[in-house]
């Protein structure tokens, strides 16, 4: 039987909560990463078959669509749909839910397929197997496409290095670990009396142990309530891009 979408039910534990008792930004990152890769699980397509195989899903780009962040030990829905590749990238998206079945949040992302040796990139179409696709929703609009592009004239904020707990067993620095340092820079007032409506993230170039990033944060000119955040590697290529909306 096709399974074109799978879902599971989490309680929030206090942990992965912020401040305000809040889920942190981090932790939504770890749960769209969890529950896409328990669907392939769920398809028989385990991260070690598909290593073994050279193929590994690289995540690229997310877009949150933030109604409410829910709050420690609230039970949740979470639900996670393939949508149709676009170019070389596979779009997936996941919607959290609460008890009473109202969206929370809805995030839009986009994966590409690599050689976990060789780091080259694969189309989707390589793939050897089938990931069933379900039709898209009416009025669906996948993530930007648009790169977040840094103010002109910024210069950093800050450094911060790559250090062990940051990495997992790619050796590079986990992708939810991203988030973490775009609130660590961002003014503790704002992330204290303000809701976030909106958060997009673009991974560009990997960091990895040791490296000591450039990061940038500042409030994006021209747009209202919105902040900018991101970070060059050492050698100063991009490592990654992201905007963050607040409430009015």
């Amino acid at each position: 039987m096709e399974k074109t979408s799978f879902e599971k039910k989490i309680q929030l534990p206090y942990p992965e909560c912020d401040i305000r008792n809040r889920i942190k930004l981090s932790n939504v990152m770890r749960h769209i990463q969890e529950v896409s890769g328990e669907h392939l699980e769920a398809l028989g397509l385990h991260h070690t078959l598909l290593w073994e195989e050279g193929f590994v899903y690289l995540l690229t780009r997310v877009e949150l669509h933030i109604a409410r962040l829910p709050s420690a030990l609230e039970e949740m829905r979470v639900v996670t749909w393939p949508r149709p590749c676009k170019g070389a990238q596979s779009m997936r998206d996941v919607s959290f839910y609460d008890a009473a079945g109202r969206e929370l949040i809805a995030a839009r992302t986009a994966w590409v397929l690599a050689d976990p040796h060789t780091h080259r990139l694969h189309r989707p179409s390589e793939l050897p197997h089938e990931i069933p696709i379900g039709p898209a929703p009416e009025g669906y609009r996948p993530p930007v496409q648009d790169r977040v592009r840094r103010p002109e004239g910024l210069g950093p904020a800050g450094w911060r290095e790559v250090r062990y707990s940051d990495i997992d067993c790619n050796l590079h620095m986990n992708n939810a670990v991203y988030s973490d340092i775009v609130c660590d820079f961002l003014p503790f007032d704002l992330l204290q009396g303000r809701e976030i409506a909106e958060y997009r993230i673009h991974f560009i170039k990997e960091a990895a142990l040791g490296d000591r990033l450039a990061v940038y944060c500042a409030p994006l000119p021209g747009v209202e309530n919105t902040w900018y955040a991101g970070a060059d590697r050492p050698d100063g290529s991009a490592c990654f891009e992201a905007v963050i909306r607040f409430q009015n």
